[in-house]
């Protein structure tokens, strides 16, 4: 009684195992192989030979443990692609952003560990690449354009209180900070105004480009 008992609980433990995606298990060779020999363990026990049957459920448990590892590589692989395809559209996204960066530093780091992650995946290294790519997602998380990019375009506004000119825009902290620099405005926009040589003919609605400076960087429309 005792035998057959030891014989139930091995056949019970058979491919008894714990995954993170259950539905990839039956994807695998040795999950079919397992259940082979888990019906024939079955069959041997009906039959009252229960020395074949503990060896064969000891063989069925054998490919269980390498169905459940085959299936983890499986799970991983499926992971570790899903984190290349985020982490390969966060890169896209902060390179569309332009320069200067923020953190440029990190975005090249987050640039390595990307293309180290896409290698291990050829070498289906899965596990490791999908935390290379984590890693790699963490450093691109708050990249933005580094806080001295100014904007290189200005939209003339109709304002009650104080009246658009040349002078007033470029005394704006974004432009000049400098009312005095207002012909550099008037140079570079000259084909804008409606009369070339009457800097004081500007209307609500042209868009005036900034020349940029020594050291500035100058990106984009100015949001008010």
């Amino acid at each position: 009684m005792k035998k057959k008992l030891a014989i139930l609980c091995a056949l019970g433990l058979v491919l008894a195992v714990s995954l993170p995606a259950q539905n990839l298990l039956r994807e695998t060779s040795e999950f079919q192989r397992a259940q082979e020999l888990r019906r024939q363990a079955d069959e041997a026990f009906e039959e009252g030979e229960y020395e074949r049957a503990i060896e064969l459920a000891a063989e069925a448990e054998e490919y269980a443990q390498l169905a459940e590892e085959a299936a983890r590589h499986l799970w991983w692989g499926y992971r570790a692609r899903s984190a290349r395809t985020r982490t390969e559209r966060g890169i896209t996204r902060v390179r569309n952003l332009g320069e200067p960066l923020n953190h440029p530093d990190r975005f090249e780091e987050a640039k390595e560990k990307f293309d180290e992650g896409s290698a291990l995946i050829d070498d289906e290294e899965y596990e490791t690449a999908f935390n290379l790519f984590q890693d790699s997602l963490a450093l691109l998380d708050g990249l933005r354009l580094a806080q001295d990019v100014l904007p290189a375009y200005y939209t003339v506004r109709r304002i009650p209180e104080r009246r658009d000119s040349f002078w007033r825009i470029a005394e704006y902290d974004f432009v000049y900070g400098d009312g005095f620099q207002w012909r550099r405005l008037y140079e570079a926009n000259k084909d804008v105004i409606q009369d070339p040589d009457n800097p004081r003919l500007i209307q609500p609605g042209q868009r005036f480009r900034i020349p940029e400076r020594e050291g500035e960087t100058r990106r984009g429309d100015w949001q008010p």
